[in-house]
């Protein structure tokens, strides 16, 4: 493990202080998974990824990545290359 120093404001600080280091480093991983994602709609949205490229570059399963897309109000188009591709994995 890393040991990391940042500078919050004070409100997020206060939040943050009482917990644990692992309930910390989870709200963490969280948070990236939830970035990761976030980026990856953003190239799906402009259509130059699938659905299943988007999942893998966001590191997570092309079902929560369809799911989250779904939750954005993005419905995901499917060609019949991409379906080959991801009944070819």
């Amino acid at each position: 493990m890393k040991v990391l120093q940042l500078e919050l404001p004070d409100t997020l600080a206060k939040d943050l202080m009482p917990m644990d280091s692992r309930y910390i480093c989870q709200l963490i991983d969280l948070g990236m998974k939830q970035l990761k994602m976030e980026n990856a709609l953003v190239l799906l949205k402009k259509g130059g990824v699938s659905i299943g490229y988007a999942a893998k570059i966001a590191d997570v399963t092309m079902d929560e990545m369809s799911t989250f897309a779904y939750a954005k109000g993005l419905i995901p188009t499917f060609s019949i290359e991409t379906l080959k591709e991801e009944l070819a994995a």
